[in-house]
């Protein structure tokens, strides 16, 4: 009879089946039973011993959610055990003296009475010791590099060859800067000197080699100063090397403008200074413009910014040229707009210290700040949108999405190289923000002495940033500026700043207010028939830019009983006016003319036959205008040219005179090189 089959186990080829296991168990063996260390421990800690070798045996998978179900159980309880510190078997706690030792845990073993005893052995960290070890290293090369050495140097006023020997520093520093350094302090050791000991021509060239050799060596960024963590962080040999060189140029750096700031501060305290003590306030001045506009984006900028404009409030009117260009260049070479809001901030605060008795020269700097309208606009819209958006009640998803698409846009905003557009738009709201906060600040102040010295400069910057403002502000705006016409005290040209400045307001945003342009006119055209030609240019100029704006920008709102009057003022003050200004004056004449059409009834010859003898009514709209015959006889050939064509014959203008076809009244006045029409 054959044997029965076992499915047990597999069979693979011919081989037989294996006979069936006793049913009766069999005998414990004895070596066995110590085989396993978990019998060792009880169950709690092998569960940990599992977490801390971060392995777990397969064997246990069929137990695995009974395990996960038992940790879950107990999870406070061991976490609260292991937040409690060892203790070592004298039932102290672990500390150790040395933190380049530490404790390195054995096996534990369990006790007679059934408890678990834990063993451990004090060792050395390597790479602790390593650590403490290049850390002194890293401290000691750092106090030698930056350090200042207890050297003497040879005094430059008892030199005799001092010329050759600053030559031959500079040169020294410029061909190896980061070993030659020690140069800069030899040369920063004359500028230390007792003023009374040295001559101030060798302290100005010190200054001025000091200068150049800071625009050669400088980087063009901001060198980081490293915390306390950073110096202990480890790093390579050239990044630490490159630290130290540039530490210890940051600090040879602060020395020298040190030594610029102390030779500034006498100009704030006496005005009668000798004239070696001016000759080295003033190199002291040249030199800190050159190092803030060169290096603009290095260390102690602000510090640069707030001396140039403490020193544009001293008594010297040629130091206070060269602040006043400085920040000029300023403003002109900011691209980004931080180095402006700087600025600004710093014009704020000294305008309020001061209580605003300011030079207008540095309120005129403001013209040549650069601000843009349309990242202004594009800010508002976003600030808008963004509002809309936090109204809204977003779901899960598109909170989701929301932060997903904000992450990539970050991520692109970090990799793209061209300027951030929206951190532009911020700076240039702050620069807005500064302007009109001074400008307002001024207006509003009750001491007439200080506000009518600055009042031209602070109405030119006012029409200048006029449409970057609100609407809200504009109504407040131009009731301050019609009581600062209506003035007794108010000059011409205060009057026509104020008048550019409302129609400026009117042309813009402001063209919704409800606002009667009509007094801002009639001071318009008193100003332009009291005028008697002997005025400077530039009051033709704000005059020019007044007739532009509120006869020919607002062409389409103006009636021809007004464009009239205009006409036939600006064809007497031709008459009037010198040379050259008068030339300006006709072909502003001529933009009026070709802006209203209506003013050709003017020019028709029986209108003109019925003419009225010199001496009449000025400001008459009826009258006709008989001083364009009276100019056709001028003595200046331009100006006769400009006139036939105005009367119906445009061929005077060609050849020599052709220029004058599209040429603009301001631009002529502005420029010299059109005297060549002179007869």
């Amino acid at each position: 009879m054959a044997p029965p089959k076992h499915s047990a186990g597999k069979t693979k080829g011919k081989k037989p089946s294996l006979p069936p296991k006793p049913t009766v168990a069999d005998p414990p063996d004895d070596e066995s039973s110590v085989s396993d260390a978990s019998d060792m421990v009880d169950d709690d800690y092998g569960s940990r011993t599992f977490l801390l070798n971060s392995s777990i045996s397969k064997e246990g998978e069929g137990k695995k959610n009974q395990r996960k179900r038992r940790r879950t159980k107990d999870e406070d309880a061991e976490d609260s055990e292991e937040e409690k510190p060892r203790v070592m078997p004298g039932g102290k706690k672990q500390q150790l003296d040395d933190p380049s030792q530490k404790l390195h845990f054995l096996l534990p073993v369990k006790s007679g009475d059934g408890g678990v005893q834990m063993r451990y052995r004090q060792v050395e960290d390597v790479r602790e010791v390593a650590k403490v070890a290049e850390a002194k290293k890293i401290a000691e090369e750092k106090a030698k590099a930056v350090a200042p050495k207890n050297t003497e140097y040879k005094k430059f006023g008892n030199d005799p060859k001092w010329k050759q020997r600053v030559a031959s520093l500079a040169f020294d520093v410029l061909e190896d800067p980061e070993k030659n350094l020690r140069c800069v302090r030899e040369l920063l050791s004359g500028l230390a000197e007792v003023e009374a000991e040295i001559d101030a021509q060798i302290t100005t060239a010190i200054m001025a080699s000091l200068t150049e050799i800071f625009k050669d060596i400088l980087p063009g960024y901001r060198i980081h100063v490293a915390s306390e963590v950073e110096q202990d962080q480890l790093m390579k040999k050239e990044t630490l090397q490159l630290r130290h060189h540039e530490e210890a140029l940051l600090g040879v750096y602060q020395k020298f403008l040190q030594q610029l700031e102390k030779a500034i501060t006498i100009i704030y305290k006496r005005k009668d200074l000798a004239p070696d003590e001016l000759a080295r306030a003033g190199c002291a001045v040249k030199c800190i413009s050159e190092l803030l506009v060169t290096r603009i984006d290095f260390n102690f900028r602000k510090n640069l910014i707030d001396s140039m404009v403490h020193i544009s409030t001293c008594p010297f009117p040629a130091l206070v040229e060269i602040s006043v260009s400085t920040i000029q260049r300023i403003f002109k070479q900011d691209r980004q707009g931080d180095a402006t809001v700087d600025t600004m901030a710093s014009v704020s605060k000294v305008a309020k210290t001061k209580g605003h008795k300011i030079s207008p020269l540095l309120l005129e700097a403001f013209m040549d700040v650069k601000v843009s309208k349309d990242l202004l606009k594009s800010l508002a819209d976003e600030k808008e949108k963004a509002a809309k958006l936090d109204r809204k009640l977003l779901s899960y998803k598109e909170r989701k999405h929301k932060k997903e698409v904000a992450k990539v846009e970050k991520e692109l905003q970090n990799n793209q190289l061209e300027e951030n557009k929206k951190l532009k738009g911020r700076l240039h709201s702050q620069i807005i923000q500064s302007v009109f906060a001074i400008y307002f600040r001024i207006l509003r102040r009750e001491d007439d002495k200080v506000r009518m010295r600055l009042l031209p400069s602070v109405l030119k910057g006012v029409a200048r940033f006029v449409h970057f403002i609100g609407v809200e502000y504009m109504d407040d705006l131009v009731k301050t500026l019609n009581g600062i016409v209506e003035n007794e005290d108010c000059k011409p040209l205060e009057k026509l700043l104020c008048v550019r400045t409302v129609f400026a307001i009117l042309s813009g945003d402001g063209s919704s207010l409800n606002i009667d342009p009509f007094k801002f006119y009639e001071h318009l055209f008193k100003v332009l028939h009291s005028l008697d030609g002997t005025e400077n240019r530039a009051l033709y100029i704000e005059l020019f830019h007044c007739v532009q704006k509120g006869f020919i920008e607002r062409r389409k709102l103006i009636s021809a009983d007004r464009a009239a009057r205009c006409a036939k003022g600006l064809a007497n003050l031709a008459l009037r006016s010198a040379t050259k200004e008068g030339v300006a004056v006709s072909l502003l004449l001529k933009a009026v003319f070709i802006a209203h059409p209506s003013l050709d009834r003017y020019l028709d010859a029986e209108f003109v036959s019925s003419t009225v003898a010199p001496g009449g009514d000025m400001g008459s709209a009826s009258g006709p205008l008989w001083e364009l015959h009276q100019l056709r006889k001028h003595h200046h050939p331009a100006n006769r040219a400009i006139i036939d064509a105005l009367l119906g014959n445009p061929k005077s203008l060609t050849g020599t005179f052709s220029k004058l076809l599209h040429c603009d009244p301001v631009e002529y006045l502005a420029d010299a090189s059109t005297d060549i029409f002179d007869a």
